[in-house]
């Protein structure tokens, strides 16, 4: 529902997964523009193949026809259809299409993270879409633009989610414990 998200999270807890299949049930809009964008090239593939997955693995009468472009770095049906591209993150990303969803996938770790967001954020606020921001921590650095939003949410309009370890439900004392202990 929030226009704009930063969202925290530890290692490995289905958030890109999330995002996926939030994704692919946006795109059923025509004209729908959804620049994925990760820290390199090869992580923002890895997160369309996420997204082709599960376009792929919807019940028939769910999955909405005519894909045109089907490449490692992009789906798009028809002329008019929703467009999902995957890309890293650069200052040249996006400037000046209309987003319906743009996701910065572990934003703290982004090279160009502030000349990317100041290349989409007004595309985003003109188009009415959403930005999600999510997150592992980057310890190498205690300030970055990723969080600065976090930190300064809501007062900056963003909508703050965290979800530690314990969001995997497999995770207890003792997993956190053993895992403390091997680090």
């Amino acid at each position: 529902k929030e226009r704009l998200v930063a969202w925290l999270k530890a290692r490995r807890n289905g958030a890109s997964w999330l995002i996926a299949a939030y994704t692919v049930f946006l795109a059923q809009k025509p004209g729908a523009y959804f620049p994925l964008a990760s820290q390199g090239e090869k992580e923002a593939i890895e997160l369309l193949r996420k997204v082709r997955y599960v376009w792929s693995n919807l019940p028939p009468r769910l999955k909405w026809e005519g894909l045109t472009t089907d490449s490692r770095t992009e789906l798009k049906w028809g002329v008019e259809g929703a467009h999902i591209e995957a890309m890293p993150s650069t200052g040249k990303a996006s400037r000046g299409t209309a987003i319906t969803l743009d996701v910065i996938d572990e934003a703290d770790f982004h090279e160009y993270l502030d000349s990317f967001y100041y290349a989409v954020k007004p595309s985003v606020d003109e188009s009415g879409g959403q930005l999600v921001m999510v997150s592992t921590s980057n310890h190498d650095s205690m300030t970055s633009l990723f969080k600065e939003m976090y930190r300064q949410a809501p007062a900056n309009g963003f909508r703050a989610y965290f979800h530690g370890w314990k969001a995997r439900a497999e995770r207890d004392e003792a997993w956190y414990t053993a895992r403390r202990a091997e680090y």
